[in-house]
């Protein structure tokens, strides 16, 4: 309620800055990340990821499964759930595949698209020189993806798929926003990806080392607070 109240100026640096902050964390989380798929199924890491997320959210507000289930939008943010399900999934496969560096970078397509769903999904307007930073980031990213060397054609395409589906489920954060608070839109989807990712493990189970645990662990608690 502060931060509404607040003039939008402030209001606009704070977001930057917990955007800022996002990245950083995420940044750390992809790198854990990208150590655990080397011998560990995508689908294992965002079993276990989600696992934690879900219990942090519980931890945080007890009543947040009970809101969830009652909220109004809780069929959209479950579709949402799904939507970023698979662009985890996408990433996940991408990152076993990928170095670090490539797999960040092509990835950062997102704010571009992000930009351009804003316009029709949102009705908000971009200003030119927006769209020419952006114009500028999306060359480097075509850069990255090595366009007269697709070695890896694969790996690249679902990493720009993941992006392409992050940004529509980063345009319906904005959208439900005021509807519901920040921890029933992470235990909803959370609870999609324990669900499907659930359902496929015993096929794709891999027993993991105490070193993998901490990392799936530390990977969790990234991105709650990412």
């Amino acid at each position: 309620a502060a931060s509404m109240s607040a003039p939008r100026p402030r209001r606009v640096l704070a977001g930057a800055a917990l955007t800022a902050a996002a990245y950083l964390v995420f940044a750390l989380h992809d790198a854990c990340v990208k150590l655990l798929v080397a011998d560990l199924p995508a689908v294992q890491v965002l079993f276990a990821r989600s696992a934690v997320i879900l219990a942090c959210c519980v931890l945080a507000d007890r009543r947040a499964p009970v809101r969830a289930l009652r909220s109004p939008v809780r069929g959209a943010l479950l579709g949402r759930g799904l939507v970023l399900l698979a662009a985890w999934l996408c990433y996940y496969s991408a990152a076993r595949h990928l170095q670090l560096a490539e797999l960040v970078t092509i990835y950062y397509a997102s704010p571009l698209l992000v930009a351009a769903l804003a316009v029709p999904l949102l009705g908000e307007r971009v200003p030119w020189r927006r769209w020419a930073a952006l114009a500028v980031g999306f060359a480097g990213v075509l850069l990255a993806c090595r366009p007269g060397d697709l070695r890896q054609p694969g790996p690249i395409a679902l990493d720009l798929l993941a992006a392409a589906l992050w940004a529509y489920a980063v345009v319906l954060i904005r959208r439900f926003a005021r509807q519901e608070p920040t921890l029933v839109q992470m235990l909803l989807a959370a609870s999609v990806f324990l669900v499907a990712c659930g359902a496929a493990l015993p096929w794709l189970w891999r027993a993991p080392g105490g070193g993998q645990l901490g990392l799936l662990l530390l990977v969790g608690l990234l991105a709650a607070g990412g």
